[in-house]
């Protein structure tokens, strides 16, 4: 599977990251319709249907990669990446994605099912069943789907993927992260174990000191 290795709008000539003609209109459309009203998904619907290649002989655009290029400030002139649209247009754009964040409907859809089913919780590492509520404080709500657990995280779903996103970025930047991640997870999950068997201990030896409590009296 093939894959891009730079941002859609560029290509490389003679070893220097220059624009894409053909590439940069698009993006400079994608703002456009942005700033105009369009939402992700209409914009990806449009491209998809006017057979825009994303890749060669790829059309297939959807909302997060329109979100991708909407949120990537190397459009607007990063370093060696030259300047595609403004500064202005950039900020525009961002601010009214902000705006619509803030005000938009809390759904699961079919881009971001496969998260909400892959929350886990960092006490017990069950799973962490999502719940909707507009009317409470915290609109959506992360409850442990254990029993005796119980923990909760007020977070959305696009504040999870943002930090999964970071989290991945970190680990590509540094791949021994993963290693590291992955052994406090498992002392995590050793101490919780570690725990619950301390607690069923206490529980025991409190039980058969009540039943023993009568043979105290008759001495």
């Amino acid at each position: 599977m093939k894959h891009r290795t730079l941002p859609f709008g560029y290509e490389i000539q003679n070893g220097i990251i220059q624009i894409n003609k053909a590439e940069t209109q698009t993006v400079i459309w994608i703002f456009t319709e942005y700033l105009n009203g369009s939402n992700l998904k209409e914009i990806a619907e449009s491209l998809t249907s006017q057979k825009i290649e994303y890749m060669p002989d790829k059309y297939d655009w959807n909302k997060n990669r329109i979100k991708r290029i909407i949120e990537d400030r190397r459009y607007a002139g990063d370093g060696k990446y030259p300047k595609i649209i403004s500064q202005r247009m950039f900020e525009q754009a961002n601010a009214v994605k902000e705006e619509k964040r803030t005000t938009k409907s809390y759904m699961v859809d079919a881009s971001n099912k496969p998260l909400v089913y892959a929350v886990r919780c960092s006490y017990c590492g069950k799973t962490m069943i999502h719940n909707t509520n507009r009317k409470a404080k915290y609109a959506e709500q992360w409850v442990c789907g254990t029993e005796n657990c119980g923990a909760k995280i007020y977070m959305t779903i696009e504040q999870i993927e943002q930090a999964v996103t970071k989290l991945m970025n970190e680990i590509i930047r540094s791949p021994i992260l993963a290693e590291q991640q992955a052994d406090e997870q498992e002392m995590i999950t050793e101490i919780s174990i570690m725990e619950s068997e301390i607690n069923r201990m206490l529980e025991q030896m409190y039980t058969d000191m009540i039943m023993m409590k009568p043979n105290w009296q008759m001495a």
